[in-house]
């Protein structure tokens, strides 16, 4: 995903991402990373009006 800081390491049939990171300690750990757009979102939780904000590496939704 642009603008994301850690790349996708794992993309499942359902379409979930997934990222690994890698802490101090060196464990590591694959996390949930799903990047969807502002008419995904909507479409899939948000069935009333979006407003959307796409930042470096968040977006944030307010529905109304």
């Amino acid at each position: 995903m642009e603008g994301s800081n850690h790349p996708i390491t794992r993309t499942m049939p359902d379409g979930d991402t997934y990222q690994t990171r890698r802490l101090s300690d060196g464990r590591t750990f694959e996390v949930l990373k799903n990047f969807p757009s502002a008419e995904q979102f909507a479409a899939d939780v948000a069935p009333g009006e979006v407003s959307w904000a796409e930042l470096i590496y968040f977006w944030l939704a307010t529905i109304s």
